[in-house]
Parts: structure tokens; C-alpha cells; sequence
């Protein structure tokens, strides 16, 4: 876990993502504490055609493409490995095929 953390705070991130990070891990560990979390975007991210049977959903639902698509994977793997307290998570793929960037960003 330690080497993986390390190794993303290796990425050339800016200051301010570095901050963000650090800030969500804190508030992981945190009791007590709500974390909310986000996905926007296209295609991609909402998990369009993302088909992973071991997730035991339904080839080609709604779901199993929210479930596969990697915004979700991120999230479970975050408080998988991350959320020690009692902190309460919260995570929302609201990515939609077919958006552009020009399109995302109301949804910010």
C-alpha cells in the first residue's frame, strides 16, 4: 500500500493535486468523516461496453457497465485500501456516453 501511495505521488502531478490527494487520504482516515467522491465525463468512464464477469452482473446492464468502468474501480479500490476509520463514503459515476469535455464541465 505504502509503495503504491508512493508511486502515485511519484506521477508529475501539480502542487495542487498533490494537496488534493493528500487531503482525500486524511479524510479517509479520519472517523467520522464524510467523503464523497464524483465521476464526469464520456464514454469511458461511465464503463460504456466495460464488461467484467467476475463482478457477477448481467453482460451489457447499466450496471455492470458502472460496476467495470475504472471511476468505480478507483473508488472501490480507494476505500478498500485506504478508508481504516469509520469514515462514510460516498461514490456517484455520473459519466454519460457521449459527452465531450465542453459537456463535463457543467456537471463540475
Amino acid at each position: 500500500v505504502a509503495q503504491l501511495e508512493r508511486q502515485a505521488l511519484e506521477q508529475p502531478l501539480s502542487s495542487e493535486q498533490r494537496r488534493a490527494w493528500r487531503g482525500l487520504l486524511r479524510a479517509l482516515a479520519t472517523p467520522r468523516r464524510r467523503v464523497s467522491a464524483v465521476a464526469v465525463g464520456g464514454s469511458v468512464p461511465s464503463g460504456t461496453t466495460c464488461v467484467d464477469r467476475a463482478l457477477g452482473l448481467p453482460r451489457g446492464s447499466k450496471d455492470q457497465e458502472r460496476a467495470c468502468a475504472y471511476p468505480s474501480r478507483f473508488a472501490r479500490w480507494l476505500w478498500a485500501v485506504h478508508c481504516r476509520s469509520s469514515a462514510t463514503t460516498f461514490f456517484a459515476n455520473r459519466a454519460l456516453g457521449g459527452t465531450t469535455t465542453a459537456g463535463a464541465l457543467p456537471m463540475l
